[in-house]
């Protein structure tokens, strides 16, 4: 299995300067997973983006963008969405005009997506 190498938080790569690899699929599936873990022993960074369904298991020791309401950032998981700080009328109305203006709403998965590959640059 894929030993961590000292990795202090989740934005360190174990091996800086080398592949990224980004997988999107469900955490919890056991197939997502050992497709993931083909590549334990190779030297590359590698990193999921969970799908909206659920959590990989507590000792998973790859990095998870998560993407459901249940699981908090640690040091090998990150909410992929940011928290709602505005009241729902508020949020409501921006959604709206969002969806008007074409752009997606900050909380969609694929919003969420974007913005991980934008963060971390996979190859």
């Amino acid at each position: 299995m894929y030993r961590r190498m000292g990795a202090k938080d989740f934005d360190t790569d174990d091996f800086p300067g080398r592949p990224k690899i980004l997988f999107i699929g469900y955490p919890e599936s056991s197939h997502t997973r050992s497709w993931i873990e083909l590549l334990s022993g190779a030297r590359i960074n590698v990193r999921l983006f969970g799908l909206n369904s659920g959590l990989p298991p507590g000792d998973w020791p790859y990095r998870t963008y998560l993407t459901v309401e249940a699981g908090a950032d640690a040091p090998l998981r990150r909410r992929a969405f940011p928290p709602l700080r505005c009241a729902p009328l508020t949020r409501a109305f921006k959604k709206a005009r969002r969806l008007l203006s074409g752009a997606l709403p900050p909380g969609s998965i694929e919003s969420c997506l974007a913005q991980a590959v934008r963060d971390w640059r996979p190859d």
